[in-house]
């Protein structure tokens, strides 16, 4: 069983909206034992499709099962909806480091209950 950091982060940005993910980028870096994987997944649509075939060459040739993949919460779209079917179908432990639940503001969106229930585990 081997650890991983899935970094979907592409740039650095000069405001606050992603420090939170920043920061977990970097103290993941100061861990050992956990493998940092980048896949840029922030942008438009044409930066998005460009990063697919990346994303699934990873998800389906790197992870094994019972790896650990830890994930930041909430995940760009449409990467969110395959990363947990991938996550069945491997039979990898997917862990969520979580920043927002949009279900708890009031939001209707009882499938993001479903995602974080299926979880290995959740850090917030």
């Amino acid at each position: 069983m081997k650890k991983y950091f899935l970094n979907e982060l592409n740039f650095i940005s000069k405001n606050a909206g992603f420090k939170a993910r920043s920061d977990v980028v970097e103290i993941v870096k100061k861990e050992h034992g956990i493998r940092l994987v980048n896949i840029p997944l922030w942008g438009g649509v044409i930066s998005r499709l460009k990063s697919l075939p990346i994303f699934l060459k990873t998800f389906l040739f790197v992870f094994k099962k019972n790896d650990i993949v830890y994930i930041q919460y909430p995940f760009p779209k449409p990467f969110s909806n395959l990363i947990f079917i991938i996550k069945k179908v491997k039979k990898i432990k997917l862990s969520l480091i979580i920043h927002d639940i949009d279900f708890l503001r009031g939001e209707e969106k009882n499938d993001e209950l479903k995602k974080i229930n299926k979880s290995y585990c959740i850090i917030c």
